[in-house]
């Protein structure tokens, strides 16, 4: 009877059960013994080396304390509060690559700029973590970094980089290339009407005015960069009398000497393009108001004028391949200012520039390019890297100029130097029929520069009260998503502010006005 018990309770699955609970509990009991005395040691092993290094570490813990107080004033937070006694450890492990960077850092102090030397401190304060081997490539980055940014700054300066005056104007080609778009030197310049202010052209010369039909272009161009305040400019000055907008986008932007010319609508290509025909078809109602005014022979046809407020007029030349006076170069001969130097007898331009660092934060968001003021810092970084790269192979006007570029850029960074573009619009026209206008101080005193703008374009004068209404209208297009991300990254700054100070100079030369020295410059 006991050896059937016994069998049993060897064969039972219940016995089995509690000998398998009994078996683990015995060794995690085990585990837990000899795990606590290694740890003991492990623990007394460490306060033994922590002491050893106390002076060490002590000096290290001042030097942390130096970099959060330098995160704080430069607004950045990246938690290294958190990493307290991890120091203790390592210090001896790493105090021969810490004398190396020193070292580094020695050697760049005699080599990089004050502007730089902030970069490069910045650059370290950012880096939330960093490995060893990413801490021994920081003087590799930062001996990119200052080549890319000279490199650049340099070329966009540069006398030598400046397109090549045509020697004689530019003639009519004939045969269009596959490609090319419509040759505008194969249209004859307008005869405008001398008594009609905004110019205007019959397109027959029959004396029966019934089989006349009147014509119009833009007596005004405002041009300048995205997010400089163009279209608030456009719709105080549509308030007054007697100025009509046009049928373009907005009412405001015919886009056609930049994009639609070319069957480019910003970052696409289409095949459809549109020819001057069409443009001039954007300004229908001005030409029907001055014809009736004609007829009826009131005074309306001399005082009444139109406009086109295209901003990337002034920078976009990416169409300048499909030129057929280009055919066969490698850089641009004519680009958009010749071909209204074609048309136009006498322009007028009014350019809005704004601070060229917040115009193009404010741009990055209107465009839909990121979020954050991190995502802006990243995408600026990897923009000059690009352009660095492409103008070092190509030169200036290969990539500033470059569908592929502008399409790939994180960040529209080459329309942020105004001077590359100005400067070519004053080989075309003289000063006198510019413009210039501080967006700052537009917003800052609204009714001066209306009056301003009024005057150049010889519009008749408003009383104050009509004035001061049109200045008290709301502001238009304020893009949102910048003030949702914040303020712009402090070592983003000083690195735009270190590659576009030499172009804000340049400007200041070009069109001899010192206000658009801003005071980051």
């Amino acid at each position: 009877m006991s050896h059937w018990r016994m069998n049993y309770f060897r064969c039972s699955p219940r016995s089995g059960f509690y000998a398998i609970i009994v078996c683990v509990s015995f060794t995690f009991v085990l585990t837990t013994y000899l795990y606590s005395g290694s740890r003991h040691d492990y623990v007394d092993t460490t306060k033994e080396d922590r002491n050893y290094n106390h002076q060490d570490l002590q000096q290290r813990q001042q030097r942390r304390q130096h970099v959060n107080l330098s995160l704080r004033h430069h607004g950045h937070h990246h938690g290294t509060e958190r990493q307290g006694d991890r120091f203790g450890n390592t210090w001896n492990r790493h105090k021969n690559l810490h004398r190396r960077k020193e070292q580094q850092e020695e050697d760049w102090q005699q080599l990089s700029t004050p502007k730089m030397k902030q970069v490069f401190d910045v650059i370290n304060l950012m880096s939330k973590s960093r490995s060893s081997n990413e801490t021994s490539t920081l003087g590799n980055q930062k001996q990119i970094l200052i080549r890319q940014v000279k490199l650049l700054r340099d070329a966009m300066t540069s006398q030598q980089t400046m397109l090549t005056k045509p020697p004689k104007l530019p003639e009519c080609v004939g045969d269009i290339q596959p490609g090319e778009v419509e040759d505008l030197f194969c249209i004859p310049r307008p005869k405008f009407l001398s008594h009609i202010k905004n110019p205007c052209w019959y397109s027959s010369n029959s004396l029966d005015q019934a089989d006349q039909s009147l014509h119009c272009l833009p007596y005004f161009h405002i041009l300048g960069c995205a997010k400089s305040g163009t279209t608030d400019l456009w719709n105080r000055l549509m308030s007054h009398p007697h100025t009509v907008s046009n049928d373009g986008l907005l009412h405001k932007e015919a886009l056609w000497w930049s994009w639609y010319r070319y069957g480019v609508t910003g970052y696409n290509r289409h095949k459809r393009v549109q020819n001057f025909t069409n443009y001039v078809s954007l300004f229908q109602d001005t030409a029907r108001q001055i014809q009736s005014s004609i007829e009826k022979e009131t005074l309306s046809h001399q005082i009444l004028i139109t406009g086109d407020a295209s901003p990337p007029d002034f920078w976009d030349f990416r169409g300048w391949s499909n030129i057929s006076q280009n055919r066969h170069l490698d850089v641009p001969a004519v680009i958009t200012p010749h071909l209204m130097r074609h048309i136009y007898a006498n322009p007028k331009f009014i350019i809005m520039f704004r601070d060229p660092i917040d115009r193009l934060y404010s741009d990055y968001f209107f465009v839909g390019l990121g979020l954050t003021a991190q995502d802006f810092h990243n995408d600026i970084v990897a923009s000059v890297d690009m352009l660095a790269k492409c103008v070092e192979q190509q030169g200036l006007h290969r990539c500033f100029h470059d569908h592929d570029m502008y399409v790939k850029l994180p960040v529209r960074l080459p329309y942020a130097c105004y001077s590359v573009f100005m400067r070519e619009w004053l080989q075309v026209f003289p000063l006198e029929n510019f413009l210039f206008l501080k967006t700052e101080e537009y917003e800052k005193n609204l009714e001066d520069t209306l009056k301003s703008v009024m005057e150049f374009l010889g519009l008749g004068p408003l009383k104050a009260t009509q004035l001061q209404v049109i200045a008290e209208e709301e502001r238009s297009r304020v893009t949102v998503q910048r003030q949702i991300a914040g303020p712009m990254k402090n070592a983003t700054r000083i690195i735009l502010e270190e590659l576009l100070g030499a172009c804000n100079t340049e400007l200041v030369k070009l069109i001899k006005s010192d206000k658009f020295l801003w005071s980051s410059t």
